[in-house]
């Protein structure tokens, strides 16, 4: 089903709410493609503003799993899907996380999730809650715990992991999931999950895979690097490195509103 025919009208009190794509941008003149990596990163320092002890405690929570010989599962948003950036053998991702939620899952193991979209799937994760298995949940627009739930049609607005979740990563999602108006639109576009989930996963992995290591506990790494030589400038492995990935992310953010007049050209062979 269409998110945009399940939704309601924006009732006039949730207007000014910021974290929808403001009034404030809809006389914007700066193209629409810049428009969106700016809400973007908007929406970014937000969450790394707020929530990075949440995400910190989450790699700490991962990286107890494995030490302890248990699980870690994970089905995050990542824009339509939960796989987007971590397909099999994906260079620079790790195995510490089996990429989907399980079937069975035992007391010990770990799970993080908000793509819980089914009345059976919410089920099946309270029970594994019940039966001790650590969950880490976070907003989705295509649920009822994120912002603006209240305009979403019943059958998916009761879809709640917050309620059962022992450590709650907010990410700030609306009931579009988008943040950029555009002309004539009456809905916003530019999908937001795809953004804050990828970078949630890369910021909670590196501080995990930087855990273990620093324990002597080994994993997989994917691809096919050249091993490092003694010369190689390493980490400092007590720093954490979710906030340097944060900032690596947001410089590559940044390069590509240099090609702004090329993402135009390529925008017009389209029309």
């Amino acid at each position: 089903m269409n998110r945009r025919n399940v939704l309601t009208l924006i009732p006039l009190s949730l207007a000014g709410i910021s974290t929808f794509a403001g009034s404030a941008r809809a006389k914007d003149k700066t193209p629409l493609a810049l428009q969106f990596t700016a809400r973007m990163r908007e929406q970014f320092d937000r969450i790394k503003s707020t929530q990075s002890e949440e995400l910190l405690e989450a790699s700490y929570r991962v990286a107890d799993t494995v030490k302890s010989g248990h699980k870690c599962y994970i089905s995050w948003d990542m824009g339509h899907r939960t796989t987007y950036d971590i397909w099999p053998d994906r260079p620079g991702d790790t195995d510490i996380f089996v990429k989907d939620l399980p079937t069975k899952a035992e007391k010990g193991d770990l799970i993080i999730t908000n793509a819980a979209a089914s009345e059976e799937l919410l089920g099946r994760l309270r029970r594994f809650h019940e039966q001790g298995v650590f969950i880490i949940g976070g907003p989705r627009s295509w649920g009822g715990d994120c912002i603006g739930s209240e305009m979403i049609v019943p059958e998916i607005r009761k879809l709640k992991v917050r309620p059962f979740s022992d450590l709650w990563i907010e990410l700030y999602e609306t009931a579009y999931g988008a943040v950029v108006n555009v002309p004539g639109s009456p809905y916003p576009m530019g999908p937001s999950s795809g953004g804050s989930g990828v970078m949630t996963y890369w910021m909670i992995t590196a501080d995990a895979a930087r855990l273990l290591s620093r324990s002597g506990n080994s994993f997989t790494v994917y691809g096919d690097e050249p091993t490092l030589n003694a010369n190689a400038a390493r980490v400092n492995m007590n720093r954490p490195l979710g906030g340097l990935y944060y900032e690596t992310a947001i410089a590559q953010q940044k390069t590509i509103e240099s090609e702004i007049d090329r993402i135009g050209r390529i925008a017009e062979m389209a029309v």
